[in-house]
């Protein structure tokens, strides 16, 4: 086999990566909008810790309690709805789902984005004022980045 050939072949092998390292993460997380106003009282970052693992088959990571299918590098999460949290003196639920979504730049390296929705079930859903529910409106939409590295 010609030298330049193999030496192609060695360097496209290694661009990819075999998904994560499990074990302990930093969690960093940013706002990017806030519609919601949900992270009004937020300066900057956050940063946490998030115990990452993968199914014995490889096809889904384990994000701390959340459980997303994996293809390759990538993850997506999809929670739909959760709990509702209830308006006083309303016949209002709101639901907050979330789409969490990334992929590792390096076997201990993770970046992404996750956006959250406020949503409503009830017949006073219409009627709800932002100091009804303490966020912006019914609709409105929160993005934030996040990068997530391997603890050492």
């Amino acid at each position: 086999m010609n030298k330049r050939v193999l030496i192609i072949s060695l360097v496209s092998i290694g661009c990819g990566t075999s998904g994560p390292e499990e074990g302990l993460y930093s969690l960093y997380s940013e706002v990017l909008n806030d519609g919601c106003g949900y992270y009004n009282d937020v300066d900057g970052g956050d940063l946490d810790e998030v115990e990452v693992g993968l199914s014995a088959d490889g096809e889904t990571v384990q994000l701390g309690g959340l459980e997303c299918p994996r293809e390759g590098d990538s993850f997506i999460c999809i929670i739909e709805n959760g709990e509702p949290e209830m308006v006083a003196d309303k016949d209002a639920n709101l639901f907050f789902p979330y789409r969490l979504e990334g992929g590792w730049t390096t076997p201990t390296h993770a970046e992404g984005v996750s956006v959250l929705e406020l949503t409503c079930s009830g017949a006073d859903c219409d009627d709800l004022t932002a100091d009804d529910m303490n966020y912006s409106g019914v609709g409105c939409t929160t993005e934030m980045s996040f990068t997530m590295d391997l603890i050492e």
